[in-house]
């Protein structure tokens, strides 16, 4: 078992994933026996399967939220649940991730290294192939490439042999140190998407590093929740599209008035093709552009 001062906290959000969040929380019972507490935070599932999730280890324990109030909420709280046990610092999770057997202990090397920078796992797919993931998150020079999109990078897990800076962690698998998170954490009024990548560009500005470690790998099973219905798809691209005008807004300088620009243009060119979700879209950019924030369309009003 680890020393007090190396136990962490892994978190992971779940909302109606009952086998994924089960997936995710067996690759971690090494974890657990190494001493590190677990946490699922229940962000208002349909079902309380808190008592079956605790069966299956001893160092696993559930928070159970009475409404969906969004991932940054869950992990906020996650974070004081982080600070009030002392751990060393918070390892945060999808529920639909599966984590490698050493990842943790990689984890450990890297942030005694760097004790006060971010950390973000490797995100492979659920069969171990290389995933498409945004530019900036593996853009090695850490530069916030204005005027751009994230363009997916089709890379090998092989490519990346030593601890790199990057630019924004993966929400999907990430650590913060305890130091960090005795600063203001996540903006609750993301609701989802764009939170973490907002937390890192802060966090840049006062001089706090993010590193890649690639020994520390998380297979990505999917959008499990999203894909069941193309309804909550087009809900959630609302949200993605929101707070990227948001994000840009904060971090992007007079390029946001480009984006703006050019996420208008698509709506239009959607409303014009007569697409389907055309209208969380419009939504999204009026939105963003006014700066309304916060929980608008409530996924649970789509869950079966």
């Amino acid at each position: 078992m680890p020393p007090d001062d190396d136990r962490m906290l892994i978190a992971l959000v779940h909302w109606n994933t009952r086998l994924e969040t089960q997936s995710c929380l067996a690759s971690l019972l090494p974890a657990a026996d190494a001493g590190h507490r677990v946490l699922v935070v229940d962000n208002g599932s349909a079902v309380d399967d808190g008592a079956l999730f605790q069966r299956l280890h001893s160092g696993i324990r559930c928070l159970r939220l009475p409404e969906n109030r969004g991932y940054a909420a869950a992990l906020n709280l996650a974070r004081e649940q982080c600070l009030a046990g002392g751990y060393r610092g918070l390892l945060m999770l999808n529920a639909d991730c599966v984590v490698e057997s050493d990842t943790v202990a990689q984890l450990l090397i890297a942030s005694t290294a760097h004790p006060d920078a971010v950390l973000a796992c490797l995100v492979l797919n659920g069969d171990g192939s290389a995933i498409a993931m945004p530019e900036k998150f593996l853009h090695a020079d850490g530069r916030w490439r204005k005027g751009r999109n994230d363009r997916p990078i089709d890379h090998r897990p092989d490519q990346y042999a030593a601890m790199s800076a990057i630019q924004s962690a993966h929400g999907a698998a990430w650590y913060v140190p305890r130091g960090l998170l005795a600063r203001p954490f996540l903006d609750e009024r993301f609701f989802l998407y764009c939170e973490e990548t907002d937390f890192c560009l802060r966090v840049a500005k006062l001089g706090t590093a993010t590193w890649l470690v690639p020994t520390a790998r998380v297979r990505h099973c999917g959008h499990l929740n999203s894909a069941r219905s193309p309804a909550m798809e087009r809900l959630l691209d609302y949200y993605r599209s929101r707070n990227e005008i948001e994000l840009w807004r904060r971090h992007g300088g007079a390029w946001w008035y480009w984006i703006v620009l050019r996420k208008g243009i698509k709506v239009l060119g959607h409303a014009l093709l007569l697409k389907p979700g055309t209208g969380y879209l419009a939504q999204a950019w009026c939105d963003g552009v006014r700066g309304r924030l916060g929980k608008r369309y409530a996924p649970e009003s789509l869950w079966p």
